[in-house]
């Protein structure tokens, strides 16, 4: 990839560029952090004098303070850079690693848009449990307890695209976040749509399917969507795959970012169709006050 098609590219899509060529291993190598066995010293914690902060293929666990995070995290804790820094930083780092073959095919794997062939197989491996096209009663549960414990150590959520799976999330049983190797995200993400007349856009994952089994048990008539990786990622484009629905509706979390979501989205749905649907001042996202009890008002609009 040369610098043509880096300049380009988003910084949502460079972001993920980053997160699926560039491994914690090569942060580490860049800035010269000592390992031991894997582990280099807690970049939180200047009493961690046995490194407790573990490094694997694709993200990183301080095990001192219980913090972790994917590639741009660890290179951020490190160097105190801003993330346009670090973004900027790692893009640089990895034109210079192109000639490892490795890092060859990872950019290769970066490029491809569907995914669906190594997700099956992994699948078949029986490797991970799949948060995805799952039933009421296990949305509920997800609704109840804002996560379902996952067996072994992560779950997979597919973000399918019409035929394709250009992204899949990792959430791992620690709490962090990650992406499989090569993924994109091209549009919102959802669990199930009707087309209805009436659809709602949410923050994150969790909020989605907490709210969509909240829409369920209740037999609201709306379906859920998501911003694929936060409040920052909204795309106009990804307004042609909502042109069947006559209100649609945002409901993002009680923070700045959430606000400016809230806005930005707002208008490029335009005022005769959108509707804010504010969480409850004091709680700050829709799966936390579902689980407090919260009863959305949605046959309002819906």
């Amino acid at each position: 990839m040369d610098a043509d098609d880096l300049e380009e590219m988003s910084v949502n899509d460079k972001i993920d560029l980053i997160r699926a060529t560039i491994r914690p291993a090569d942060v580490v190598e860049m800035a010269e952090i000592p390992v031991v066995a894997g582990k280099i010293p807690s970049p939180w914690n200047p009493d961690d004098h046995t490194p407790s902060c573990h490094i694997y293929e694709d993200h990183f666990h301080d095990y001192s303070t219980g913090r972790g995070g994917d590639v741009i995290d660890l290179y951020r804790a490190y160097t105190g850079k801003s993330l346009g820094r670090a973004v900027r930083d790692l893009l640089t780092a990895g034109q210079s690693m192109d000639a490892d073959p490795d890092r060859v095919r990872r950019v290769e794997r970066a490029a491809a848009l569907n995914l669906l062939p190594e997700f099956r197989a992994e699948l078949a491996d029986g490797a991970v449990p799949v948060l995805g096209g799952v039933d009421s009663e296990y949305l509920a549960s997800l609704a109840k307890w804002g996560m379902v414990k996952p067996q072994r150590d992560r779950l997979l959520i597919p973000h399918y695209r019409h035929d394709s799976l250009p992204g899949i999330k990792i959430r791992y049983a620690a709490g962090h976040k990650g992406s499989w190797p090569g993924s994109q995200y091209l549009g919102l993400y959802s669990v199930s749509t009707a087309l209805t007349d009436c659809c709602i856009i949410m923050e994150g994952e969790s909020d989605c399917w907490a709210l969509d089994a909240y829409a369920r048990r209740t037999g609201h008539k709306i379906d859920v969507y998501a911003l694929p990786s936060g409040a920052g990622t909204w795309r106009d484009n990804w307004l042609t795959d909502l042109d069947e629905y006559d209100k649609i509706l945002t409901c993002f979390d009680n923070d700045h970012a959430g606000k400016q979501a809230t806005d930005k989205v707002g208008r490029a749905i335009g005022a005769g169709r959108h509707v804010e649907f504010p969480v409850p001042t004091l709680l700050n996202d829709a799966r936390e006050a579902l689980s407090k009890g919260w009863e959305p008002s949605l046959r309002r609009y819906c």
